[in-house]
C-alpha cells in the first residue's frame, strides 16, 4: 500500500473514492453487505474531497472520522477488502491531522 500523508493526500482521496465507485457498481446487486460498506466508504471520501477543495475546511479538531467510527462499529460484519479498509482508515487519519 502506497503511503499516505499530507502531499499525496489529495490524490489519494481522489483515487480511493473511484476506486469505490466502481466497487459499488459491482456490489450492489451481487454483494448488499459489500455494498454497504462501500457507501459508507463513499461518504467519508466525499466528505473529505469536498473539504480539501473548499477554502473553508473544518478546523483540525473538528474534521469527521466517519468510516473509522463504522468500522470499529461494524468490524466483525464488515465485507470489504481489508487493503481498501485500511487505506481508508489512514486517510481520515491523516486528514485529520492535517
Amino acid at each position: 500500500m502506497t503511503m499516505i500523508n499530507r502531499d499525496n493526500l489529495t490524490e489519494s482521496v481522489t483515487e480511493t473514492l473511484a476506486a469505490c465507485r466502481a466497487l459499488l457498481d459491482d456490489a450492489t446487486t451481487s454483494n448488499p453487505a459489500l455494498a454497504k460498506d462501500i457507501r459508507v466508504a463513499i461518504d467519508a471520501l466525499s466528505l473529505i474531497d469536498s473539504e480539501l477543495q473548499s477554502s473553508e475546511g473544518r478546523p483540525r479538531g473538528q474534521r469527521s472520522a466517519q468510516f473509522m467510527r463504522y468500522v470499529i462499529d461494524e468490524d466483525a460484519q464488515m465485507v470489504m477488502d481489508p487493503e481498501l479498509r485500511d487505506k481508508i482508515v489512514k486517510i481520515e487519519d491523516v486528514y485529520a491531522r492535517y
